[in-house]
């Protein structure tokens, strides 16, 4: 289901950037201070089996939980990026050494277009899944682990600081709503069944 779900999304990602022109570019000084590090390509593109594991084994109420906020996250993200549409300048790709890395790069960078930027949908998912999904078990782990791949957003150069703010307060914002919604007595409610 969840692998059926980040399928589903990432298709209509990528239809909604063939809609958009970019316009802003949320870039900074200190977003241009951070290094192209092509290996944590390898950290960024893990992020889809790393949701696709959490999800296998939370609860059932948790993974509810975070389908309801993964999907407001991804109508208010899809929102923003009407609104915001940014533009994200590459590096050159000759400067990556490695064949096999910057053939992935050339791939990624030519599927996955420099706008719909703003808030990072990697960022949600992994802040989504890591605060809903993870048992108290393994959150330790899975929080070190989406650390490092909201990082490699950044070193891939697939998004800007501010991307990354505004996917964490998405996040926290579709949690939250979630969070009243599910808990409301009248979500989920069955109907009364008249026996006669």
């Amino acid at each position: 289901m969840t692998f059926i779900g980040l399928a589903v999304c990432l298709a209509i990602f990528l239809a909604v950037e063939r809609l958009i022109t970019p316009l802003y570019d949320f870039g900074s000084s200190l977003d241009a201070s951070i290094p192209l590090i092509p290996w944590s390509y390898v950290i960024y593109v893990s992020f889809f089996p790393f949701v696709v594991v959490l999800s296998a084994y939370t609860a059932r109420e948790c993974f509810k939980k975070f389908m309801l906020a993964a999907g407001l996250s991804f109508i208010g993200a899809m929102v923003c990026f009407f609104l915001f549409p940014e533009t994200l300048p590459r590096p050159d790709l000759s400067v990556i050494e490695n064949d096999f890395l910057r053939q992935r790069f050339t791939h990624m960078w030519t599927v996955d277009l420099p706008c719909n930027g703003f808030p990072s949908l990697h960022v949600v998912v992994t802040c989504l899944a890591c605060h809903i999904m993870a048992n108290a078990r393994c959150r330790g782990i899975a929080w070190t682990f989406g650390v490092l791949v909201i990082i490699s957003t950044l070193t891939v150069k697939q998004h800007t600081l501010a991307d990354v703010a505004g996917g964490v307060v998405l996040a926290g914002m579709a949690c939250l709503l979630a969070e009243k919604i599910l808990s409301s007595p009248r979500v989920f409610a069955q109907p009364d069944v008249l026996i006669e």
